[in-house]
């Protein structure tokens, strides 16, 4: 067999697979990624395949698919779409057919995750808390480039790999698959992420570093927190004590205790994550591996 040096042309034939979410029935729903030559930009549609390998074939039509996953009793298939730049949520049947969208956030849908009982699904998405402040976000944005400088009020103004602070703000919303109905369920200067539903479909629980008096800037507390809130946005609940830096968590199957991957950060970045229990209601802390 000869051999040749790999060449940047080959690039062009590569494929991948990413995002394998297994529905009740096994089959597995996946995100295949192609370079479209063409235009010079990457394709990715959701196609779906056997658990032993059979019967492999596209589910969605689009070019810009993404983050498949399952309704609980596996009849639908939620994913994102771009359309127009903007990232968007939207459904298709198990078994194929027309894709539906089901949101148009203004500034699209980030992570997402449907509740035990199939009728919610809880996204993330970017909103500003003072329209003024967005105003002058999107006027420093607009600039050219070789701007002297910007005005930004925050203590930490840029982040490794998103650049500097745009004055928004992640949050919560719930969608009502039934009647389409979106109910944003958390708000304030702050971010909430990694939404993770109770086993009764009735509360969400997510991480985030709230400061309740205005005088403390959150941008100098190391922890983000476990709150709890209902999916109607009412009844938020701190439920972690601000000890421990939390990179995960999920519910228990009684739906009483929370789970939690976390460090106590004693040694700084040395310190080794440990897995701890707390009540869903809040309470002291246990330790599963110390």
């Amino acid at each position: 067999m000869n051999k040749r040096q790999i060449a940047p042309e080959d690039l062009y034939g590569y494929q991948w697979v990413s995002d394998p979410a297994i529905s009740p029935d096994g089959t597995i729903a996946y995100v295949h990624k192609s370079i479209d030559r063409s235009k010079n930009d990457y394709h990715t549609h959701i196609r779906v395949v056997s658990l032993f390998g059979a019967d492999d074939k596209p589910l969605t039509d689009g070019n810009k698919d993404s983050a498949p996953a399952w309704s609980p009793d596996g009849s639908q298939l939620a994913f994102l779409r771009v359309v127009n730049g903007s990232k968007q949520l939207w459904m298709v049947p198990a078994d194929g057919g027309e894709g539906q969208r089901l949101t148009e956030v203004k500034r699209g849908v980030g992570a997402f995750v449907w509740s035990p009982d199939g009728k919610y699904i809880v996204f993330t998405s970017m909103v500003s808390i003072n329209a003024e402040r967005e105003a002058m976000a999107l006027e420093e944005y607009s600039k050219q480039s070789g701007e002297r400088g910007r005005i930004v009020d925050r203590t930490t103004p840029k982040a490794e790999g998103s650049g500097w602070w745009n004055g928004l703000f992640s949050h919560l919303f719930v969608l009502e698959l039934e009647n389409g109905r979106v109910t944003r369920i958390t708000s304030g200067p702050c971010n909430a992420s990694y939404p993770v539903w109770s086993i009764d479909s009735k509360r969400i629980s997510f991480l985030s570093k709230r400061v309740e008096d205005d005088k403390l800037d959150a941008d100098l507390f190391s922890f983000s927190d476990v709150y709890t809130v209902d999916c109607d946005g009412s009844h938020l609940v701190k439920v972690t004590d601000s000890s421990l830096a939390i990179s995960q968590f999920s519910y228990a199957p009684d739906g009483k205790t929370l789970t939690l991957i976390a460090s106590d950060r004693i040694y700084g970045s040395g310190s080794q994550n440990r897995l701890y229990t707390v009540p869903v209601t809040g309470g002291s802390l246990g330790t599963i591996v110390s």
